[in-house]
């Protein structure tokens, strides 16, 4: 195309004006050129990137960080140890470990009942103290029809395996059982049988194979641990 040129008004000729249109399409066929680049080079990043975005491994359970210290295991604590009395007390007169059942042993003996390992017991029953026993509900109906009604089958859903994966602590053991009750389902909570508790109401009762059975006429409290250090004037008169 030749340039275009236009006689002014007053006389004489303007500079030469070259049209810039034949320049645009090479510019457009230019940025058309870069585009596979470009969808290549997001293609990479979103691939690199797609294990950052899908986040963290779930983290561990609290109660398996906890259980990494020896001090919070019960076989760190021997029965056979005894702190000074002076300084320290039970906590309570009647202190066990919960130990769940197995489906068998349920299954041969329905209801709502558990193993409680004997940590501590009052002067008359010491002799019990290290002995695991049959441990169930005091033959009260109101409190018989009460553990009836809240006993439930446990059955987990599918989400319960994405909850657990987000490091939530769930009552596996129970998974699948029928008629869970409250005793179950406290000494079910945890992986490991270490749930310690105190307990109330305790009647002893004979068991038809001539072992010693444990009822309560109130649901276990779940403890610390056995001992407990004693007022400040106590201390006191023990360093004397």
């Amino acid at each position: 195309m030749q340039p275009l040129r236009r006689r002014p008004a007053g006389g004489g000729t303007l500079p030469a004006m070259t049209s810039t249109s034949p320049q645009r399409p090479r510019q457009r066929r230019g940025s058309w050129r870069l585009l596979p680049f470009l969808l290549l080079l997001t293609l990479t990043v979103s691939l690199l990137l797609a294990p950052a975005l899908a986040g963290a491994p779930a983290p561990g359970s609290s109660y398996a960080l906890a259980q990494a210290a020896p001090f919070n295991r019960p076989s760190h604590y021997p029965l056979s140890q005894r702190p000074d009395s002076r300084l320290y007390q039970p906590h309570a007169d009647w202190i066990g470990r919960l130990i769940l059942p197995s489906v068998t042993e349920t299954s041969r003996e329905p209801g709502d009942w558990v193993w409680v390992e004997i940590e501590h017991a009052p002067p008359t029953a010491q002799g019990l103290e290290g002995q695991v026993l049959h441990l169930e509900w005091a033959q009260r109906p109101a409190l018989r029809e009460l553990v009836e009604r809240v006993s439930t089958d446990v059955r987990f859903a599918a989400a319960a395996q994405e909850i657990e994966g987000q490091g939530n602590l769930l009552p596996r053991r129970l998974d699948g059982r029928l008629r869970v009750g409250p005793l179950q389902s406290l000494a079910g909570a945890r992986p490991n049988d270490d749930l310690i508790v105190q307990l109330e109401e305790v009647e002893l009762e004979p068991g038809a194979d001539g072992s010693t059975r444990l009822s309560i006429g109130r649901p276990p409290l779940q403890i610390s641990g056995r001992y407990v250090g004693p007022p400040e004037k106590a201390i006191a008169r023990a360093s004397l």
